[in-house]
């Protein structure tokens, strides 16, 4: 059949009319399973808040993930009015491409949410696929300038909704006395490269010997029992914590206890770690990497160094530390961005999106 009408995603919003849409939504729902949550986990309730929503899939097996997902669209063909599915890349792709398909089939529309820092490289080596893949989908959606300008090089339009947070969780502390207290908070796995943490604070206690990081996250490929063995080896064990996977609103609470907030990743889009660091007033260093540019003005509401290089880390941490003024620009500011992405503000990107999405069809 012909492919849905694509409409123009671009600004002004028009006026939206509130309406309880019928959302599928698909995506990697495993937060109830000790992962850490996903897009799905945290998107899904709030929509609820407006609109029915059903979500596909809590299954750990990937495989029988995606079949779960596939019969979710066949038993909800006739009840859903949208699809919405996570797109990241590697094999978590067969959800989108799927998706796109059967969606084609039924007449339903179907809107991608791109994420992951790898996506743009996927692109580059499947650039043939990629270009299907947008033309199926009625709708793209990305989270940062980074990801829609991979895509519209596609030749297809994408419209930035950024991630969002729910700023009354987030209570500032403008950091206007830094100390050398560091937190890290990601999974542990190779692409994020907490060994760099490490390698940053054993160069850091050169000048500051009461240097300490706090490193929260799941593991994820075996980089934390390999990160617990590399602080022994270096006598750090004073010096480190890793708590593992902790809930949000515990390594929140316990962030006040931290000044610099520390992202060492090799890949990324927007990190929802790192904007959660800024709207606690932190002071946000990090690997320039990916997206992260788009989220972090250089020197005015955080701090950017080259990927892989800890000694460049470190020095942005001693200039931090030397100035008496700084940080609380960096802190202040940092606040201050996140504003953008509360929820209550977000929301009308999303609600106006849907809008049209139902209106066009």
């Amino acid at each position: 059949g012909p492919l849905l009408p694509r409409f123009s995603m671009d600004w002004p919003w028009p006026e939206f009319n509130p309406m309880s849409i019928r959302i599928l939504y698909l995506g990697n729902e495993l937060a109830n399973k000790g992962w850490s949550p996903s897009t799905i986990d945290t998107l899904a309730p709030l929509f609820r808040r407006d609109h029915q929503v059903r979500t596909y899939s809590s299954l750990v097996n990937q495989g029988i993930r995606f079949l779960h997902m596939a019969w979710g669209i066949l038993v909800n063909s006739r009840w859903a009015e949208m699809i919405l599915v996570d797109t990241y890349s590697g094999r978590a792709l067969w959800y989108a491409r799927m998706a796109t398909r059967m969606g084609r089939a039924f007449r339903i529309p179907v809107v991608l949410f791109l994420h992951g820092g790898e996506l743009p490289s996927r692109i580059r080596k499947q650039r043939g696929q990629m270009m299907r893949l947008g033309k199926r989908a009625t709708a793209l959606v990305a989270p940062s300038g980074y990801l829609k300008e991979a895509f519209e090089d596609l030749g297809y339009p994408v419209h930035l909704i950024p991630n969002y947070l729910d700023l009354d969780q987030y209570p500032l502390i403008e950091r206007s006395v830094v100390r050398p207290n560091l937190l890290w908070v990601r999974a542990f796995q190779k692409l994020y490269n907490p060994d760099m943490a490490i390698e940053v604070v054993e160069s850091i206690r050169r000048n500051h010997p009461d240097a300490a990081i706090c490193m929260v996250g799941a593991d994820k490929d075996g980089s934390m029992e390999r990160i617990r063995r590399q602080v022994i080896d270096m006598d750090l064990e004073e010096r480190v914590e890793i708590t593992g996977r902790l809930p949000k609103e515990e390594w929140i609470r316990r962030s006040k206890d931290f000044d610099i907030f520390l992202n060492t990743t090799n890949a990324d889009n927007t990190p929802v770690s790192v904007m959660e660091a800024m709207a606690l007033g932190m002071i946000v260093i990090s690997t320039n990497v990916g997206g992260v540019p788009y989220l972090i003005e250089d020197g005015v509401d955080g701090l950017l160094v080259p990927p892989m290089d800890p000694e460049a880390m470190t020095q942005a941490i001693e200039k931090v530390l030397q100035d008496p003024q700084w940080p609380s620009t960096l802190s202040r500011n940092g606040r201050k961005k996140a504003e953008n992405w509360d929820w209550e503000k977000v929301k009308v990107q999303w609600e106006s999106l849907f809008s049209r999405l139902i209106n066009a069809n």
